[in-house]
């Protein structure tokens, strides 16, 4: 799990060219089990939108073995990297759930609380 707000100084790894720290925290089985049932949900994603007009920035980087998940708040994506399979991206079709997983997961990152505030 990597919070993508972290000191930028750290950076040492990368997912598709995006730069992300290494391990900030593992999560437990319960935060770990709530993050599944978010992405595992398949209204959570829309593969039939506009064309997003600002580069995707991620806020954070969830990988499950292989698959490595990486959510933009600023753009409204994620996107999906697995192995051997072409990259998928998406428009979060409600992220209010999501943010307030980072939110719990990251309770001192005033963001996730501006984002659930303002839906």
């Amino acid at each position: 799990m990597v919070n993508m707000f972290d000191n930028i100084s750290t950076l040492c790894d990368s997912i598709a060219d995006y730069p992300i720290m290494r391990a900030v925290s593992t999560l437990n089985n319960e935060d770990i089990a709530i993050v599944k049932f978010i992405l595992s949900d398949k209204n959570f994603y829309i593969s039939d939108y506009e064309p997003v007009k600002q580069p995707f920035h991620p806020n954070f980087a969830i990988q499950f073995d292989s698959i490595a998940f990486l959510a933009s708040f600023g753009t409204g994506e994620i996107r999906v990297f697995e192995p051997g399979k072409i990259d998928s991206c998406y428009f979060m079709g409600n992220y209010d759930s999501l943010a307030r997983w980072g939110m719990r997961v990251f309770p001192d990152e005033e963001y996730y609380k501006l984002i659930v505030k303002k839906q």
